[in-house]
């Protein structure tokens, strides 16, 4: 009787095993790492970071509804898929997560492996670009604000130059300067030789008396000159105007010179962000691509015994008190 009843379990453990679909597991290694041309770069993207991303109810949605996974022979909806099927686990302390997917057939497992892969590929890639976006863009408003600033400080430059023709007034008054300048020398020279006022002493007091008269003078001249020359080019304009604009044109100089400094300033520091940011940004990439599995996983073998065994372990116990109750004798 003994016999028949350790038969009997392992009979029973056998036919719960076979009874039970087999459960195959295709696995895709993604590793997470800077780019190998910067020298020194160390990788910002942490692999537990990008866990929650790559387990996305959305991939999972994705997944099953790409492969029609919620069909038989695999019949598994996207929650199920996301809580039962699929797994994403960093390895260790390195820049590497393996995902891992639970299927009756291997052929869609590697597939739904696979697919996940690519996709969680996708979204970390995204997401790193929508926050490089967002940094660079930022940047990319300041150069435009000074960019504008710097044309408009320049166009009006350009405006007052055209508008007052202070270019060509220029001319003239180099001109005048040049021809004043002969004329002063001259004047210089008549008053030195006219001789000092009737008043002055005898000497030294003479010679300082003559050279005070050749400057009152050459003062006086240059006085007129300020308030009647007229140097304009299609509109009257005095010295005094000329300077006037001079000075109007210095500050319109000043200005879009600080304009055209920031604009630069600025399109320096958008350069350096842009390659910063690719230095620390870092990839994503597939190193081990998900292949069909050739054998089904032992999946809770030892709970499964457990089970079996309690079960046929029941039945013959009843199966033995049944004998002894019908052969009359009491049950041992």
């Amino acid at each position: 009787m003994l016999v028949l009843v350790a038969a009997g379990m392992a009979a029973g453990v056998a036919g719960y095993r076979a009874s039970r679909p087999p459960t195959y597991e295709a696995v895709a290694v993604i590793q997470l790492l800077p780019p190998a041309a910067i020298a020194g770069a160390v990788p910002t993207l942490a692999p537990a970071a990008f866990l929650p991303v790559i387990t996305d109810p959305a991939i999972a949605t994705r997944v099953v509804d790409a492969l029609s996974l919620d069909q038989p022979p695999s019949s598994v909806s996207a929650g199920r898929f996301g809580r039962e099927a699929l797994r994403a686990n960093a390895l260790g302390d390195s820049t590497l997560f393996e995902i891992r997917v639970r299927l009756a057939s291997p052929d869609l497992a590697a597939r739904a492996a696979g697919l996940t892969a690519d996709l969680g590929v996708a979204a970390v890639r995204e997401l790193v670009r929508a926050e490089t976006t967002t940094l660079v863009e930022a940047l990319e408003s300041q150069v435009d604000a000074a960019r504008q600033a710097d044309e408009a400080a320049s166009a009006a430059v350009d405006e007052w130059r055209r508008t007052t023709g202070v270019d060509l007034i220029r001319g003239n008054v180099d001109a005048l300067i040049e021809r004043t300048g002969r004329d002063a020398e001259r004047l210089i020279e008549q008053v030195l030789r006219s001789g000092a006022p009737a008043d002055a002493g005898d000497g030294l007091d003479q010679e300082v008396a003559r050279e005070d008269a050749a400057a009152d003078a050459l003062r006086a001249r240059l006085a007129r000159l300020l308030e009647t020359e007229n140097v304009g080019t299609d509109r009257p304009t005095t010295l005094a105007d000329y300077y006037g604009l001079e000075r109007t044109l210095t500050k319109l100089e000043t200005e879009a010179a600080a304009a055209r400094s920031a604009y630069v300033d600025a399109s320096r520091r958008l350069a350096e962000a842009a390659l910063d940011l690719a230095t620390r940004a870092g990839d994503v990439r597939i190193v081990t691509a998900a292949q069909p599995p050739g054998e089904p996983i032992a999946r809770h073998v030892w709970r499964d015994a457990i089970l079996a065994f309690a079960l046929t372990f029941g039945a013959g116990t009843c199966v033995v008190a049944l004998g002894a109750w019908l052969g009359g004798a009491p049950p041992s």
